[in-house]
């Protein structure tokens, strides 16, 4: 649809690319909504939409915005009209709330340059994945131990068959993820409900750590128990895809019932005040195979990280359904695993004591805190760059294609969000682009493992970032899951991103035949050549001003499924 801007009235006049992109996204919803798309998320997102027909040409109304979000204008936030990197943007929004700050006022200078730990995206729990912070972690909680003499362990739960909660989800990231959250939410309430201070740390793709103290062994396992009995009830009760989790089959293993289902195995390992951290790490992400399971009588053993065993809670929880927080489905709130104390503000009584004044666990962000406040304390500091310069942290990069960690503290949504206040403000295009690694359990298989198959992905990666950078286009890259990968991309049109899609294709395709990766069987698929060999999968959505991002995530989404059906 073309509308004559010399027919309408300059006041509500749509600027061409704006009325093309809200054709597409007529048509990208209508398809959602056929799909099962509520229909009342469709109404809130046309009328959002309808709303688009007051954006002109002029940034009036983005710099209000931005001036009260940010103190900044479009032109101070964007400089040369270009959208920035993400640690561009949060250096500023560091810089402008410093500059905004009694730099007399100590507690205000602490509340201006503080950053809480990184968060996984997917569950809410402390982002253990990143740099040392388990590690850390571990060694406070030993700290804790030794000054205090209150019980320290670490409850490990491995989901069994994501995979399959991925299959019956369509690869809808979101719908899989609620899913996890739920049955961490259990994992951490249940603890938190015994009594326990904890530290929920999200270790591997599948694996969630509790560090629980001020419990002691009987309470650990008395916990557990209920954990067991309320996972079992949750995946029973719970259906996807037609059928309760309990019965999902298991990709790799279909109509296998010894694969079937989805379940928590839990264990416990005890953190000694001399065991080595990174070996309590690694017992917990790589338990050994002869490691007891938790049964409902409850016999079982502890295992201890110094090379023994203690009879007492039990080692290797075999966790299941459960329904001891039906409401814990919901995405309110208090659906997400909490972290045990306020994470982003200051703590309201002396760190290591609760309200009634006994000892307790502080959480990572209150520690973080107050270890800034005592800095700042000891040495203050009144210059905005040297604060800026010594306490300023950017993103984690993902160490194997170098792309922004996507997987934190709901990154994505974030830099999504500000490319709509960009394109709003400047206006310029923008567009999101999402892209699977076809084939990457094959490709692990055939080179006997992920360090080797982490060498082709890279390669994959940079075909993905370098053909997106064509025609001048500024790109964020970011890794957004295990074969996931994405790119918010600026400076070009619709037609100048479809013909690097298009390269990207064909140039992944030549990459496999080159190193011979382009008839490797997929797992999941032996024998069926629509599966077969290793590439990229690719969708993309223009990025538009005033929906909610997670629509233009599922229209991204949509064209990347069926470029799959398509092969």
């Amino acid at each position: 649809m073309e509308l004559h801007q010399q027919n309408l009235d300059s006041a509500t006049r749509w600027p061409p690319r704006t009325a093309r992109s809200l054709t597409r996204l007529a048509l990208s919803l209508t398809i959602l909504v056929l799909m099962g798309m509520h229909a009342d998320g469709f109404e809130d997102l046309f009328l959002a939409a309808i709303g688009l027909c007051a954006w002109d040409d002029g940034t009036t109304g983005a710099d209000s915005h931005l001036a009260t979000h940010h103190g900044l204008t479009a032109a101070g936030y964007w400089p040369e009209r270009q959208f920035p990197t993400p640690d561009a943007m949060r250096l500023t929004h560091l810089r402008s709330r410093i500059a905004g700050t009694d730099r007399s006022c100590l507690d205000r200078v602490v509340e201006a340059i503080y950053e809480p730990h990184f968060k996984d995206s997917a569950t809410g729990c402390y982002d253990g994945r990143i740099g040392d912070f388990t590690v850390e972690e571990i060694h406070r909680a030993q700290q804790h131990v030794t000054r205090t003499g209150q019980p320290a362990a670490l409850v490990v739960a491995t989901l069994v068959n994501l995979s399959g909660i991925n299959h019956a989800a369509h690869n809808r990231v979101e719908v899989a993820n609620r899913h996890y959250r739920d049955l961490v939410a259990i994992v951490c309430r249940t603890l938190i409900d015994a009594g326990a201070d904890l530290v929920p740390i999200r270790l591997t793709a599948t694996t969630v750590a509790a560090l629980v103290v001020g419990l002691d062994t009987t309470g650990v396992h008395r916990a557990v128990t209920i954990i067991d009995a309320a996972t079992r009830t949750y995946t029973a009760t719970t259906n996807l895809g037609g059928a309760p989790l309990a019965l999902l089959d298991h990709p790799d293993h279909p109509g296998d019932p010894q694969h079937r289902g989805v379940r928590l195995d839990l264990r416990c390992l005890e953190i000694a005040t001399d065991a080595d951290a990174r070996r309590i790490i690694d017992a917990a992400v790589n338990p050994a195979e002869d490691e007891g399971r938790y049964v409902a009588s409850g016999q079982g053993h502890t295992a201890r990280t110094d090379g023994t065993d203690t009879p007492a809670t039990s080692a290797a929880y075999r966790a299941a359904p459960n329904r001891v927080c039906t409401q814990v489905g919901t995405r309110s709130q208090e659906s997400r695993p909490p972290s045990a104390r306020p994470d982003h503000r200051p703590i309201s009584q002396p760190l290591g004591l609760s309200d009634s004044g006994a000892t307790r666990y502080p959480s990572p962000d209150e520690a973080r805190y107050a270890s800034v406040r005592e800095k700042l304390a000891a040495q203050p500091i009144s210059s905005v760059d040297e604060l800026i310069a010594t306490y300023y942290e950017p993103w984690p990069i993902d160490e194997v294609t170098g792309f922004h960690n996507g997987q934190i503290d709901r990154f994505k949504n974030r830099i999504v969000s500000e490319a709509q206040q960009f394109v709003a403000a400047i206006p310029d295009w923008a567009f999101y682009v999402c892209g699977d690694i076809a084939n990457l359990s094959g490709l692990n298989q055939h080179v006997g493992g992920r360090v080797a198959a982490d060498i082709h992905y890279r390669a994959l990666a940079d075909i993905f970032a370098t053909e997106l950078t064509l025609h001048g286009a500024r790109v964020i890259a970011v890794r957004i899951g295990g074969d996931e990968i994405a790119a918010v991309v600026t400076g070009i049109d619709e037609d100048q991103i479809r013909h690097s899609m298009h390269q990207i294709t064909h140039r992944s395709a030549d990459y496999a035949r080159t190193h011979g990766l382009d008839h490797l069987e997929h797992p999941k698929h032996p024998g069926d050549p629509r599966f077969r060999g290793v590439g990229l999968h690719l969708g993309h959505a223009e990025i538009v001003p005033g929906i909610d991002v997670t629509d233009i995530f599922d229209a991204a989404d949509l064209e990347l499924d069926q470029s799959k059906s398509a092969e």
